[in-house]
């Protein structure tokens, strides 16, 4: 069995299939911020704060989860995330199943196997208050050269890479002819590639504690 996948600030859309040969085959779908808990608390039935469509039901699997939104808002409104740095991650191997070639996902949405955990972000836990060097000076944007408040300064994912930019000028730096919002780009420092998702993931805390590169970040990739 995979390692579960550690993810921080977690906001997912789930789908359960229904085990109970009374209702078999019936699928609900769902938001949840601790999917681990969610199902619990489905197969625990509405008065432990399971949905009344699901509730003495079960058994019921949570078979896929799409994560990686930005928050509740998003997640919860319909409509075509072709941009966002979602991941599609099958919980239930059994149930997986490849997608058409006219409609898989983009290269930005990887396809994962296995379980996740979800993890709170630590109040306070951003990249200005964990980073001695933003205490009172003022650093300078890497592209602009201009000056950059501590609090609104963005750095690379990897920790080593001593970058820091205004948001807008990296956005700029990593948004392709064409494109409104930046889906992937080359760090202009360290020149190694990070989905746009992943850069402002870390500016909101997540990643304090990963060793270098986007390869710890990423689950694998389905090659295409």
């Amino acid at each position: 069995m995979n390692e579960p996948n550690i993810i921080e600030n977690f906001h997912g859309v789930y789908l359960l299939y229904c085990l109970n040969t009374k209702y078999l085959g019936r699928t609900y779908i769902g938001y949840t911020v601790d999917p681990n808990r969610r199902i619990k608390q489905h197969n625990k039935g509405k008065e432990f704060g399971g949905a009344w469509k699901t509730s003495k039901r079960g058994p019921w699997s949570m078979v896929l989860i799409i994560h990686g939104f930005p928050n509740d808002i998003s997640a919860l409104r319909v409509g075509p995330w072709n941009r966002l740095p979602l991941t599609i991650q099958w919980l239930n191997e059994e149930f997986a199943r490849d997608f058409p070639v006219q409609e898989r996902p983009p290269m930005h949405m990887p396809i994962c196997y296995g379980p996740v955990i979800s993890k709170k972000l630590e109040k306070g836990n951003s990249i200005s208050e964990h980073s001695p060097k933003s205490s009172q000076v003022e650093e300078q944007c890497y592209l602009c050269f201009t000056a950059i408040e501590p609090s609104k300064e963005i750095t690379c994912v990897d920790p080593t890479c001593s970058i820091t930019c205004h948001i807008i000028c990296m956005s700029k730096h990593f948004l392709s002819p064409g494109q409104y919002v930046p889906v992937e780009g080359y760090c202009p420092k360290c020149f190694k590639h990070y989905l746009w998702g992943d850069i402002i993931r870390k500016f909101k805390g997540c990643y304090g504690n990963i060793d270098l590169s986007v390869q710890n970040i990423l689950c694998c990739y389905e090659e295409n």
